[in-house]
């Protein structure tokens, strides 16, 4: 029995102690509510003002959630419209650039073409090497000394 009045009376202080710290904390709270600020009446005796700047009513903010909304689908509509945009952008993109690349190989090979031909050997060059490694006047020379070993051979013989 002494066993039973010793629980119920802790029981008893667990209870009262969580009363005490429930006071306590509506204590704080009315310490906080006495501290804040509040309208003083008019000097005439009249009530005191109140700002009802921010106030708003329910019909406002109603509009102003109906106009959130239609911006946010407005913005939704734009941000679908700017992506089909860039995906129309990058398939002209690649539509353009295809035909840029074979132009550009096309005038790389036109380049090279344009190099093997500035380059080879023409019957023109051939006889201007020819005339610079011949010797004209030596051949002249030679030509005019057979003629007379020819003569002198003539001559001989008859």
């Amino acid at each position: 029995m002494k066993d039973r009045v010793d629980v119920m009376e802790e029981e008893t202080r667990i209870h009262f102690a969580t009363i005490e710290e429930k006071a306590n904390h509506l204590q704080e709270e009315i310490d906080i509510l006495k501290k804040r600020p509040v309208p003083q009446a008019n000097q005439d005796g009249g009530s005191a003002e109140i700002n009802f700047d921010m106030v708003a009513s329910r019909d406002e903010l109603m509009d102003l959630i109906d106009r959130i909304q239609l911006i946010e689908r407005r913005n939704i509509e734009q941000d679908e419209r700017l992506t089909n945009n860039e995906l129309r952008i990058e398939k002209l993109e690649k539509a353009i650039s295809d035909p840029m690349d074979r132009i550009m190989a096309l005038e790389q090979r036109l380049e090279a073409f344009y190099m093997e031909l500035k380059n080879r050997v023409t019957v023109q060059d051939l006889y201007n090497e020819l005339l610079k490694k011949a010797d004209v006047n030596g051949l002249k020379a030679l030509e005019a000394s057979l003629i007379r070993l020819n003569d002198i051979i003539n001559d001989l013989a008859n």
